[in-house]
């Protein structure tokens, strides 16, 4: 039998072990595409669901939303574009000096604008929540080992009282990271993260950009409404009142 081993014969077969060896490899990194595109629809389609009850009844995560954290409430934020806002509770760090990993801080989460770019899958089903979801905190444009995560049990870190219990992170419940999870994806895993006290905000009001001033503007404005409508609603049918 004879073979023909000129070099257009050679350079065909050598490029079919080269195709089907990278074959597999492809085959793997669809497989891992398709997987991560199902697990982000169905996050986003089990949103609504997550916070019937509430006091936005069906959330909708948006391009280009926000996360807010009031340290002196303790409250969490999502905010739309628009300033519509769906809040929740958190927990944050105690407002003592602790020594945890090795070292010796104060441990109250700080006031700082923050940019959440990655997130991680802990092993720790206690500390990191049930699902071990942490959603690193990047501070001006480096990584801190501050993030966003649940608690296992959740009504331990819940429970009546300020809730200053993490070691400076931010804690949230599994549903609500749920909704955090989905912003993360639809915002193609990028979420600003605000932590403010309330306090420090009107004490700085001055030295406030406009948008900030004008966003108070608008939330004063809107508490006056829905406190006069409250009211007029409380008073007896009979008398005619204008605020």
């Amino acid at each position: 039998m004879k073979f023909d081993f000129s070099p257009r014969r050679i350079f065909f077969f050598s490029f079919l072990v080269f195709f089907f060896s990278l074959l597999p490899f492809s085959l793997s990194f669809s497989h891992a595409s398709f997987s991560q595109k199902v697990f982000a629809a169905e996050v986003l389609e089990s949103v609504p669901s997550l916070i019937q009850g509430s006091e936005i009844l069906a959330w909708h995560p948006q391009k280009d939303d926000r996360m807010e954290v009031d340290l002196t409430q303790n409250r969490g934020y999502l905010i739309h574009p628009n300033g519509e806002r769906f809040s929740f509770d958190v927990a944050t760090g105690q407002k003592r000096y602790v020594y945890y990993i090795g070292l010796y801080y104060f441990a109250a989460t700080p006031v700082r604008l923050w940019e959440v770019a990655s997130m991680d899958i802990k092993d720790d089903r206690v500390t990191f929540g049930k699902t071990g979801r942490f959603f690193r905190l990047n501070f001006q444009g480096g990584r801190t080992a501050y993030g966003i995560h649940g608690y296992n049990p959740e009504q331990w870190m819940f429970r009546e009282g300020e809730r200053y219990r993490s070691y400076g992170c931010i804690i949230v419940q599994e549903e609500v990271l749920d909704i955090i999870a989905a912003t993360y994806i639809l915002n193609e895993g990028h979420l600003r993260v605000e932590t403010l006290e309330t306090v420090h905000f009107f004490e700085n009001l001055a030295d406030s950009s406009l948008d900030d001033k004008d966003r108070l503007s608008n939330t004063l404005l809107e508490f006056f409404v829905e406190s006069k409508k409250e009211f007029l609603d409380a008073l007896p049918g009979s008398l005619s009142v204008v605020i």
